[in-house]
Order: C-alpha cells, then structure tokens, then sequence
C-alpha cells in the first residue's frame, strides 16, 4: 500500500472528540501507574493516526496545579503492560517518562522517533511493526 503522506511527515492528531476510537480504547482520564506501581500521571489524551485510525500514543500529564502548569509526556501503547479498572500500567519508569522529550510536532518523523527510541520501542510506520494488544484488561 503505498503512502499519501509527505516523507517526514505523519498525519497524527489528538483524539480531543475529533476522532473516535473504540470504547476500550479511550483511556482517557485513567491513571498511568508504572511497573513499580507508582503513579506518573494521567491520560488527559490520546494521539491517533489518523491514517490507520488506531491510538499510537498517550498523552500523560503530571505536575502543576489546578490544570496549570502541567506537564505532557507521549508515552507509547507498545509500553502498556495492562488496564485494570480506572488504571493504565506501563513498563517504563515514572523516572523515564519524566525523561521523555519535551512536546513537539506530533506529525515529525524524527520527533515521534525520538519518542519511540526513549522507549526502546519500534516506530510504527516502519516495515513489519506489529501492533500491540495494549487493550487487554486484567479484571
């Protein structure tokens, strides 16, 4: 299948009501808990492909106060090791997400690369990707 997109540039767009997703999908408002069990933040949204209209990434927030000054990490669905109840667990470290690069163009190639390399994930436009079943519940 050949691509429509510009080389460099992907076609990603937050959810933010634009776009549906399926139900279990749409983590958003869950806590993010790491492999420790410590909490990073919350999914305040999530970035979708809107080519293939699959979820690609969550977007935690952490920090601030009242909404201000909260900070944004994308963290990849490839890291989530489950959903239980009103929780996502992530493999990575609360440490590491913090660590992750700032926000940025969400349609870059070398940005969403960036982001997935700091996850030791393998970018999803790339040949062989295999999606992840990051939906599965442990209730």
């Amino acid at each position: 299948m050949l691509s429509t997109r510009s080389p460099g540039r992907l076609h990603q767009v937050l959810l933010d009501g634009a776009v549906g997703v399926l139900p279990r999908e749409d983590v958003r408002g869950l806590i993010v808990k790491d492999r420790d069990a410590a909490k990073v933040g919350e999914v305040d949204d999530l970035v979708i492909d809107a080519d293939a209209g699959h979820v690609r990434f969550m977007k935690v927030g952490f920090g601030g106060l009242l909404g201000l000054g909260r900070d944004h990490r994308l963290v990849p669905v490839d890291v989530v090791d489950s959903i239980a109840g009103d929780t996502v667990f992530i493999r990575p470290a609360m440490r590491q997400v913090k660590m992750a690069p700032n926000w940025g163009d969400l349609d870059s190639e070398v940005f969403m690369d960036d982001v997935c390399r700091h996850y030791g994930c393998e970018t999803y436009w790339a040949d062989g990707y295999q999606a992840p079943d990051w939906t599965h519940s442990d209730e």
